[in-house]
């Protein structure tokens, strides 16, 4: 461990804008160590896993991916605001977004199997109806209250 700067890459970060569109983020951190937390303050695993969570954040409060790529700065911004290098061994100098996929419509994805969902409801709930119908035609079976069932001649 140096106290020189370096950069810690993050794996690629799946975070959801408000309109529903998945963003995948690679950021790249530069760390110090700091001296004084150097002895039991927490890894560089702690660092990603913070700043992603920052990303994911960041992302889950812009209305729209749009927002996201055309100013990808505010996620950095927002995201060293937190002071997630608190209680660890590195002090975080920037955070630089390397690298804004486009990812799925989860927003349109989920609507469809919501949409899936209620078309099933909906079948079962025909299918019973159309049971009840069934069963109503036939009459009630014979229990000796009641009309004779259907074996009756004139």
């Amino acid at each position: 461990m140096s106290v020189n700067p370096r950069v810690i890459q993050t794996p690629k970060v799946s975070a959801v804008a408000k309109d529903g569109i998945e963003l995948l983020v690679i950021a790249r951190v530069t760390v110090r160590a700091n001296i004084d937390r150097l002895v039991g303050g927490a890894t560089e695993e702690t660092v990603i896993a913070r700043v992603g969570e920052g990303i994911v954040s960041a992302i889950g409060s812009a209305n729209s991916y749009k927002e996201v790529l055309e100013n990808p700065d505010s996620i950095s911004k927002l995201v060293l605001s937190k002071g997630l290098d608190a209680g660890t061994a590195f002090e975080i100098l920037s955070i630089d977004i390397a690298d804004i996929d486009v990812g799925r419509n989860i927003g349109a994805e989920l609507q469809a199997a919501q949409a899936e969902a209620d078309l099933k409801v909906a079948r079962a709930q025909a299918e019973v109806r159309r049971a009840q119908a069934v069963a109503r035609e036939e009459g009630p079976a014979p229990e000796g209250h009641g009309e004779q069932g259907s074996g009756a001649s004139l």
